[in-house]
């Protein structure tokens, strides 16, 4: 038997909500036909709630509609959600969202849609559903309604940065032309005016200063494509954009006496959270980091293992031992550090002078420190106690004596029973 689950709908997870009602409109029928037959169970009061709920033309018409709509704006999340965005590629995204979300208004197939499964041999025939033409009006207007103010709400939300993003796409060097195209000279010219009149609003100096590098550094970025790694230009590892802007900032020793305002710029195109998936995944790592046994923690430890859990290298690579090396030499080197002494069992004979009293080995251990202490080790440190205490008090050869009766006595007890054993036989 092939069993499905539901997936849940969390406001706080990216696309649960489209999935869950991609699932929902696959499987309406059985859960509708599940809910009935739970409702005869007097146990099962919840199950009659929620069948009267969603019975009805109008939810399964909202259905339908998310089924068309969450799927473009789940397209659109996922480009924002991949942690290095091809800022050139933002417009482009956004205009095609809104194109496909106006078709779906105009062409009302959600609708459509659902009168062709509400008639005999439809999908949704067994429910039994009646739909008047009233239910289907409010279903348009519904529609018509929803898709509006998805688009108003998307102009509104990228209205003011949209022109800023797109035109960091300046930066890219595999969209630079070449040298003898007539494009090349005045390529890039729009996108570094809305970034100079952003950036240094208020002052002509600067702004005319970062036009007049731009004419300069475009050259730079052209002679930089060819030192592109194959993973930054396939997309694997970010993008020739992101890859060019570190590159200015790791120059800056050097550009900031040329390019002094573009390496300003590339800074604040750098720091510029353009996704929300960074701010959600910090709030996914404090959740790990600070847990309910792991309240007490102070903030300066916290951010500190924030930064290596979110900006730090992959668990063991390459990169990250060879920066746990150099992080263990700087703590041994930052002061000195105490050692626990290794305890050895002592393979030398006792000295019979009495004048030679040894003085016993005091161990110092770190409040802080975690040991594990062998039961071996134990057993050696106890033995070495011992000896000196026998060696302090003087009671060597009474020992060593009843050790010696104690062997004979063993030897003459073997005796005795190889000669019992010999008489049995």
């Amino acid at each position: 038997m092939v069993a499905k689950k539901l997936k849940k709908a969390c406001d706080t997870r990216w696309l649960s909500f489209s999935g869950a009602i991609q699932s929902l409109y696959a499987d309406l029928v059985a859960v509708l036909q599940t809910l009935k037959q739970l409702k005869q169970d007097p146990g099962q009061p919840a199950a009659y709630g929620l069948l009267k709920k969603i019975n009805k033309v109008k939810f399964i018409g909202a259905v339908y509609i998310l089924k068309w709509v969450l799927p473009v704006l789940a397209t659109l999340s996922k480009s924002f959600q991949r942690g290095a965005i091809n800022y050139a590629s933002i417009k482009p995204s956004i205009d095609y969202s809104k194109d496909k979300l106006n078709d779906v208004k105009n062409t009302e197939e959600p609708i459509k849609q659902l009168k062709q499964d509400l008639t005999s041999g439809g999908r949704l025939e067994t429910l039994e559903l009646v739909c008047t033409e009233s239910n289907f009006k409010d279903l348009q207007g519904l529609l018509q309604k929803y898709i509006k103010a998805l688009v108003k709400n998307i102009d509104k939300r990228f209205k003011s940065s949209l022109p800023v993003l797109s035109a960091f796409s300046a930066f890219d060097p595999m969209l630079i032309p070449n040298r003898q195209s007539p494009a090349f000279h005045s390529h890039g010219d729009a996108e570094v005016k809305v970034l100079a009149d952003h950036f240094f609003d208020g002052d002509g100096s600067e702004a005319d200063e970062f036009k007049t590098e731009w004419k300069k550094l475009k050259y730079d970025l052209l002679s930089w494509k060819e030192h592109i790694p194959k993973d930054t230009v396939d997309g694997k590892k970010g993008t020739p954009t992101e890859w060019s802007l570190k590159r200015v900032l790791a120059m800056k020793s050097t550009f900031g006496q040329f390019y002094p305002r573009s390496v300003q710029v590339a800074e604040a195109a750098l720091a510029i959270p353009v996704s929300n998936a960074w701010p959600e995944r910090g709030a996914s790592q404090l959740k790990l980091i600070k847990t309910r046994i792991r309240s007490q923690i102070k903030n300066d430890l916290l951010a500190s293992l924030l930064h290596i859990s979110i900006n730090g290298p992959v668990p063991h690579t390459e990169a990250c031992d060879s920066l746990v090396g150099k992080a263990v030499d700087m703590w041994k080197a930052a002061k000195k550090r105490r050692k626990l002494p290794h305890h050895r069992p002592s393979t030398q004979p006792q000295a019979n002078s009495e004048t030679e009293v040894p003085t016993p080995t005091t161990v110092v251990q770190d409040i802080g420190t975690q040991t594990d202490v062998t039961s071996t080790t134990e057993l050696q440190n106890i033995r070495e106690e011992y000896e000196e205490a026998l060696h302090v008090l003087h009671l060597d050869d009474m020992v060593e004596e009843e050790l010696d009766s104690l062997e004979a006595f063993a030897k003459s007890m073997e005796t005795d029973d190889s000669g019992d054993s010999g008489v049995d036989e």
